[in-house]
């Protein structure tokens, strides 16, 4: 390879390359200036209920528990709909829904979360599409007994502790001298 005749091509074609450079930048920049934003929302909703000190889920006010295949069947459900019926479904308007490029719904990691993610051409349709989603996705006869079960348990739970902190002398003086035996109260702790 002579590098000489390579100089030489390069210099004769010195304004074919000149021009081809400043209209790829020019095709650059207008791209930049003139195509639509595209924001990326995403929320990530937790539905499982607490694992106590046993690492044993509490049954009691959990009878069946919380399934993950029915936490994924809802998500898929979603998925397969159209942009227009998710839009419907949700509650957002023909004009905002024609904002939204992409709702989607997917199932995370362990099976009891839900990833709501949405493209939208407008930032606050975008967020106002997690919000519909989410509210959409609570009002479900599924996650709602999932919730009203999750509520019995924490108000339970605060019940108990509010009981060893108006008398902690009642619960853990039976304890002194003895070590530290199991106790449900306790462990509500």
């Amino acid at each position: 390879i002579n590098i000489y005749d390579i100089w030489l091509t390069i210099k004769n074609r010195l304004i074919i390359i000149f021009i081809v450079f400043f209209i790829c930048n020019l095709g650059t920049v207008a791209y930049v200036n003139f195509a639509h934003k595209v924001y990326k929302c995403s929320n990530v909703l937790i539905y499982s209920l607490p694992q106590w000190s046993n690492g044993m889920t509490n049954n009691f006010f959990n009878p069946g528990g919380i399934n993950p295949n029915n936490i994924y069947s809802l998500a898929k459900q979603f998925s397969t709909k159209t942009k227009k019926e998710q839009a419907r479904m949700i509650g957002l308007t023909p004009v905002e829904a024609r904002m939204i490029n992409n709702i989607s719904i997917a199932n995370a990691e362990d099976g009891n979360m839900l990833k709501i993610e949405v493209e939208a051409i407008d930032k606050e349709i975008g967020k106002k599409t997690i919000k519909l989603t989410k509210n959409y996705i609570n009002t479900l006869p599924y996650i709602k007994r999932v919730t009203k079960q999750l509520k019995s348990i924490y108000s339970q739970k605060l019940r108990e502790i509010k009981l060893v902190m108006d008398n902690p002398s009642k619960y853990l003086d039976n304890f002194k001298g003895k070590g530290l035996m199991f106790s449900n109260v306790i462990t509500s702790f």
